[in-house]
C-alpha cells in the first residue's frame, strides 16, 4: 500500500496501517540516530521517544514529503534537546559493532570501525548534516528544514565534514609510509 494511503488510514485509527508505518520506518530512524549519537542505547531511547511523539502528533502530519523525513526531523529535535540538557556530558563512542553494523553492508568490520571513528570525531552539527546527505541522500533543502539552519550553513557543514574525512585519510597514508 502507498505511504500516503497508510498515513490516512493511520490517522483514522487503523492499527494495521500504523503498525506498517512504524515497521517500515523504525530501522531507518534508529540507524540514523546510531550514526549521529554514536551510542546505541541512546539511539534506542531516542527512537522510541521519536515514535511516541510521532504517534501523538500524527494528526498534524501533512504528507508533503516522506514520512521518514518527518520522523528524522523529530529525531533531530529530540537529539538537540538531549545535547542541550546534557551539555556537560561527553558523548563517547559506545556502539556495539555487531548489532549496529548493517548486515548487508559490503564494508568489513575494520573499515566500518574506521569510518565510525572518523565520523565520531566530527562535531554533532556537522555529523548530522553529513549523515543526512551521504547516508540518507537528503537534499540540502531537506537537511536545512530538518535541522532548522540555512542552506549555506548545511553546505558548509557538509563540505567541512568531507574535508575532515579526507584529511584523516591523508594523515593515515602518511603514517603508513
Amino acid at each position: 500500500m502507498e505511504e500516503k494511503a497508510l498515513i490516512n488510514l493511520a490517522k483514522q485509527g487503523n492499527k494495521d496501517a500504523l503498525e506498517q508505518l512504524i515497521s517500515e520506518n523504525y530501522a531507518v530512524v534508529k540507524g540514523y540516530l546510531i550514526k549521529v549519537t554514536l551510542n546505541e542505547h541512546l539511539a534506542e531511547d531516542l527512537t522510541q521517544e521519536c515514535f511516541l511523539r510521532a504517534l501523538d502528533n500524527l494528526h498534524k502530519f501533512v504528507p508533503a514529503g516522506k514520512f521518514s523525513t518527518w520522523l528524522i526531523t523529530i529525531a533531530n529535535n529530540l537529539y538537540y534537546d538531549y545535547i542541550r540538557k546534557n551539555r556537560r556530558l561527553i558523548i563517547g563512542l559506545d556502539i556495539e559493532m555487531e548489532s549496529s553494523h548493517n548486515q548487508d553492508s559490503i564494508i568489513d568490520d575494520i573499515e566500518f570501525k574506521e569510518v565510525v571513528k572518523i565520523i565520531s570525531s566530527l562535531p554533532y552539527d556537522k555529523r548530522i548534516a553529513f549523515v543526512l546527505k551521504h547516508y540518507y541522500g537528503f537534499s540540502y533543502e531537506e537537511i536545512s528544514n530538518m535541522t532548522k539552519c540555512p542552506i549555506g550553513t548545511v553546505k558548509s557543514r557538509i563540505f567541512n565534514s568531507i574535508e575532515a574525512i579526507k584529511s584523516h585519510f591523508e594523515r593515515s597514508k602518511l603514517n603508513e609510509k
